[in-house]
């Protein structure tokens, strides 16, 4: 009699999906060159894949992504009083004009240094 092949389990199943193994043959010489980079660096057969698909990806990507957490992180902007769509704070009368508005509101540091002054 035949034996009965083992079912896999669905997680391995689902594992198996979404982690596809990928192989290369390489020559002698490559496999020898990726020993020692894997010796080296202490970087896994993955890693190495992971890093040179990276390095070919276009380097524009990298930089819009960047781009965008940065403006997200640090640009200023408002609402137009007049049409109620975002504009940002640009131009240095602009900046002059914001920074008058926030002393006029008495806008403080959230940490302001001079509190440390008054406690001595």
């Amino acid at each position: 009699m035949g034996k009965k092949k083992k079912k896999t389990p669905a997680y391995r199943q689902k594992f198996e999906k979404e982690n596809p193994v990928v192989s290369a043959r390489l020559t002698r010489q490559e496999a020898g060159e990726l020993d020692r980079l894997k010796k080296a660096t202490g970087k896994t057969n993955a890693e190495i894949m992971r890093l040179g698909m990276r390095l070919l990806q276009d380097p524009h990507d990298d930089w819009m992504v960047g781009y965008d957490e940065a403006e997200d992180e640090f640009k200023v902007s408002f609402r137009c009083a007049r049409c109620g769509r975002s504009t940002a704070v640009l131009t240095a009368e602009q900046k002059r004009m914001v920074a008058e508005f926030a002393q006029l509101l008495g806008w403080t540091h959230e940490v302001c240094p001079a509190e440390d002054d008054e406690d001595e």
